[in-house]
């Protein structure tokens, strides 16, 4: 259902097929990554609502994906893969998209800037720009969220830059 929410949402399918990945329980604190058609768990415990959360998340990256993740540039991939998944949890499961926001508001404790430490990574690289696109939600509504994966999907090169100006033109 997440892929065809994407499909539906977006309007294409980037990757027909994708292999996921259980790591085994010694590894439960790596994470899960999304890479060329192969999404990676380090762990499925939890309630099911964090695990459909992490699913769609990780699905989204074939939609949110292409900036730098090797710099703060990676704001992008993971602000849009969550986005993709808030807005498939909003449609499908609106119980655990208001467990998502409600969690994430409570328990953010960063600078709140999406460049906190120059060219580096940050390693709140996953909440900042998900709590800016939150606050653009509440404010201007659905349509703009929509409008934001949208533009960032089909920008051939996927930076801060190049989404600010594809942003420029389309809301002048």
């Amino acid at each position: 259902s997440i892929r065809e929410f994407y499909k539906k949402f977006y309007g294409h399918i980037t990757a027909e097929d994708v292999s996921l990945v259980v790591l085994p329980e010694k590894y439960h604190n790596y994470g899960a990554y999304q890479r060329e058609r192969l999404t990676v768990f380090s762990e499925l415990q939890g309630e099911m609502g964090d695990k459909i959360h992490g699913l769609a998340h990780e699905l989204g990256h074939i939609y949110g994906a292409g900036a730098d993740t090797a710099t703060w540039e990676d704001w992008l991939n993971e602000t849009h893969a969550e986005w993709s998944a808030l807005l498939y949890l909003r449609e499908c499961q609106p119980q655990i998209f208001a467990a998502a926001v409600e969690w994430l508001e409570q328990n953010y404790k960063q600078s709140g800037t999406l460049r906190p430490h120059g060219d580096a990574r940050p390693n709140e690289v996953h909440d900042t720009g998900t709590l800016i696109y939150y606050d653009i939600y509440k404010t201007w509504g659905l349509s703009e969220i929509e409008a934001l994966l949208r533009i960032f999907d089909g920008l051939p090169t996927k930076d801060t830059e190049h989404f600010l100006q594809a942003l420029k033109s389309k809301h002048p």
